[in-house]
């Protein structure tokens, strides 16, 4: 979407401080249940919910007998994604329906409805009620769009975290990346520990800024401090070994741009405390659904939520480092959302393309899933098992998981 010009920035802030309040009367009429939990807040653009969740396994693995829950957004397949915990030293789970269908109850019980508030917030209310019913001691935060003016940014973080910041939402948070940085450097508060991706001088120097006037002590990742990536594909579900200050870690998240958001996660378990072996730990379990990851073999089929142009370009560079040549592209966005350039040469990297349409309607989406899927297997099977890439829109990696297994046979 791009912005209106004749919309201003403060009329634009004037709307999304208006939901900060809305959410923070939510919040006190419930008695404040997010109080007394030790928030770590995520901001940034690409690599947020991967980061978020090696901090989730992070923090249940070092305290077993404290709960931890995550949110963050969008879901691919199941709305239930964006909320989870961890219990017992366990891995995440989502929230139940039950216990969904409970936070709801207690939301109409004090008199909010869905129909009278974003989407966005709806959600974050269910989960802070959610994990207060569960005694969640920590709680991994991911922002919506932006950070400063974020519902989340009502929360009192005890770290700041920062994933890689590039062009997104731009008629939201504004066409420059100076301005998308000082959205997202906005969740920094006075004193709090902050903790960023290696970023482009443009965007550190806003981040930098940020630190200084909070007076927050701000880290850095460094470029050399995560590198050296195996993948090690022939494993099912394939994995990927890389270095990180010296130390060999092991992971279920593959890609060349997972360096950077493992780097970030680790620097972030630094700041709290969590020894070497439980980080090593954490990255050897997590999961995180559709982000780069191989859903079946011969053909070997795998789903991306490129959504944006610097995904994209992710994209591209971990097709040459996994020697995947010209696959066969299903591809499916919101209007607008990837500019032409970026596409091209995308399209230009790939045998052949086959494009998804209707990514809002679930219906609708499956049913050209599963055509697109039969159209790109043949093809496949014709070209001696040719690799099949779906990306785009988190809605289409949804279709993909529910159609894959019927279609592919």
């Amino acid at each position: 979407m791009r912005r209106d010009p004749a919309q201003s920035e403060d009329n634009r802030e004037n709307v999304f401080t208006e939901k900060q309040a809305q959410l923070q009367r939510c919040l006190d009429v419930l008695g404040n249940p997010e109080r007394g939990r030790r928030v770590m807040h995520i901001a940034g653009t690409n690599g947020k919910g991967s980061i978020g969740a090696c901090l989730t396994e992070a923090l249940s693995l070092r305290n077993p007998g404290r709960s931890v829950g995550h949110f963050s957004s969008p879901h691919v397949r199941d709305y239930r994604e964006r909320i989870r915990v961890a219990e017992n030293g366990q891995s995440a789970r989502m929230i139940r329906q039950e216990e969904l269908n409970q936070a709801d109850r207690m939301l109409h019980a004090a008199g909010m409805r869905a129909e009278q508030m974003s989407y966005f917030s709806w959600s974050l209310l269910e989960a802070l009620v959610f994990f207060a019913q569960k005694g969640c001691a920590d709680l991994v935060i991911e922002a919506g769009i932006g950070g400063l003016l974020d519902v989340t940014n009502v929360l009192s973080p005890a770290l700041s975290v920062i994933s890689s910041i590039s062009r997104d939402h731009e008629g939201v948070l504004g066409s420059t990346l100076s301005e998308i940085a000082r959205h997202k450097a906005g969740i920094i508060k006075q004193g709090v520990p902050a903790v960023s991706a290696n970023q482009c001088a443009e965007v550190e120097q806003v981040l930098r800024a940020r630190a200084a006037a909070q007076h927050a002590p701000l880290a850095l990742l460094r470029p050399e401090e995560a590198g050296d990536a195996v993948h090690i594909l022939y494993e099912e579900p394939a994995r990927m070994s890389f270095s990180y200050r010296a130390h060999r870690f092991s992971t279920q998240l593959i890609g060349l741009h997972q360096l950077q958001n493992m780097g970030t996660a680790l620097l972030a378990m630094e700041q709290l405390s969590i020894p070497l072996s439980i980080q090593k730990q954490a990255l050897d379990r997590v999961q995180w659904l559709g982000r780069f990851q191989r859903i079946h073999r011969a053909p070997d089929i795998w789903i991306d939520g490129a959504h944006n142009d610097d995904a994209v370009a992710q994209v591209l560079a971990n097709w040459r480092w996994l020697g995947i040549e010209k696959p066969i592209l299903i591809f499916g966005q919101h209007p607008g959302k990837i500019r032409e350039l970026p596409l091209r040469r995308l399209f230009a990297a790939s045998e052949e393309v086959y494009e998804i349409t209707a990514i809002d309607e679930e219906a609708e989406c499956d049913a050209q899933m599963r055509r697109q899927l039969e159209r790109a297997i043949k093809k496949s099977r014709s070209l001696n098992g040719r690799t099949i890439f779906i990306c785009g829109s988190l809605y289409i990696l949804g279709a993909a998981l529910r159609c894959v297994a019927p279609v592919v046979r």
